[in-house]
């Protein structure tokens, strides 16, 4: 299952880059999220291996996160691995201007449970509607610190 996600922010691409990447910014955008453990690497190097945590309503879960790709102010690709489900973000910047961004996430998922990949397509809708949140969440929080 594919997906592409974009938005404008109202910043300049090197803060928007800093700022998705950060570490210590995931919880002002990225639902339910608790916390970070680097395992081996760095969250800015390619092959760094973090520990994610979020916690929802029903319960605390992790995911493992690897950078696959990391190119300053240009491209940030990750893959997310939860038990049953495999997904690689490629976050793409570009510069509208000196003070815009424009953001394209391209999401690829797979199911590991044959069952789960039949039924994918229910799962879809579903799953781009929070991405679109988390990024949407991103877009704000950006386009508020550049106003001040």
């Amino acid at each position: 299952m594919k997906f592409t996600i974009s938005t404008t922010i109202k910043t300049s691409l090197p803060e928007a880059f800093r700022y998705l990447t950060s570490s210590s910014k995931l919880g002002e955008w990225m639902k339910d999220f608790q916390s970070i453990k680097t395992t081996s690497g760095r969250r800015t190097k390619v092959g760094g291996v973090s520990k994610l945590i979020f916690k929802d309503a029903k319960s605390a879960y992790s995911i493992k996160e690897e950078v696959l790709g990391f190119e300053r102010n240009e491209r940030f690709e990750i893959e997310l691995e939860h038990t049953e489900i495999i997904t690689r973000i490629n976050y793409r910047f570009g510069a509208k201007d000196a003070r815009t961004t424009i953001l394209v996430a391209d999401y690829q998922v797979k199911f590991k449970n044959p069952l789960n990949r039949i039924f994918g397509i229910f799962f879809k809708i579903p799953m781009r509607n929070q991405q679109q949140e988390d990024l949407t969440r991103l877009k704000n929080k950006l386009d508020r610190i550049s106003i001040n």
